[in-house]
């Protein structure tokens, strides 16, 4: 029996990085967890879901992050 992976992907923008990840994690195997930034304005997760073939996708509900701040 194969193992069974689950990937939280944290993201704050939807480019070539992020897309490259998620084409590299698609695999009948592993099941994928993303959370985007809600200040990501051009994130569509209906394009995920539509662009991974073999995963499971599933979207944490979009909330705005601190990434981080100098003291």
């Amino acid at each position: 029996m194969d193992n069974k992976h689950a990937f939280l992907v944290i993201a704050h923008k939807y480019d070539l990085s992020f897309k490259t990840l998620l084409e590299m994690l698609d695999d009948c195997r592993n099941d994928i967890y993303i959370h985007m930034d809600s200040k990501c304005i051009d994130y569509n997760p209906q394009k995920i879901v539509d662009s991974i073939k073999q995963s499971s996708v599933y979207h944490i509900d979009i909330q705005s992050v601190t990434w981080g701040r100098v003291a």
